[in-house]
């Protein structure tokens, strides 16, 4: 099998097509790294991970982690991909931090919390025919009392015969 270089890249040679290149040089911003460590760790806080359980979970070196934890290291996809994996996050969530893309991280709505959604809206809106019969009710009852006085006042002017 021959391989064919695309580009300058080592990292981007394959079968003729470019594969996906690493990490761009602008998302390895010294804040991006620092995003990084800073949702790792509370991360780890959050699920009561130390960071030798991390490493011993991801199979990632001391050094590794804790360049990470301190945002003082360049990552590849695959070590940010273990630690997402281990942190209990989507595959490509810690790689989308540091490309720039942290809004592809927002989680789907569950079909339950649609209908929930849906539901509370039904809710309100059953709320809102309530008050509107409870004021039909009043004006239904404000016309029969003026019917009533209508009918006595006509049947008391009449005279028996």
């Amino acid at each position: 099998m021959r391989y064919h270089r695309i580009s300058g890249d080592p990292l981007t040679c394959g079968r003729g097509i470019a594969q996906r290149s690493p990490l761009s040089k602008d998302a390895l911003t010294e804040g991006a790294r620092a995003e990084v460590a800073r949702v790792v760790s509370g991360r780890m806080g959050q699920l009561g991970v130390s960071a030798a359980e991390l490493r011993r979970r991801s199979g990632l070196s001391v050094n590794t982690i804790r360049g990470i934890t301190e945002g003082a290291r360049r990552h590849n996809r695959s070590t940010l991909v273990a630690i997402s994996a281990v942190l209990e996050w989507p595959w490509d969530f810690l790689v989308n931090i540091l490309d720039g893309r942290s809004d592809k991280n927002a989680a789907p709505e569950s079909p339950l919390e649609a209908h929930l959604v849906k539901l509370a809206d039904g809710l309100a809106e059953i709320d809102a025919l309530r008050q509107d019969v409870a004021g039909l009710k009043d004006i239904v009852h404000e016309v029969d009392r003026k019917i009533s006085l209508v009918i006595e006042s006509r049947h008391g002017n009449a005279q028996p015969e």
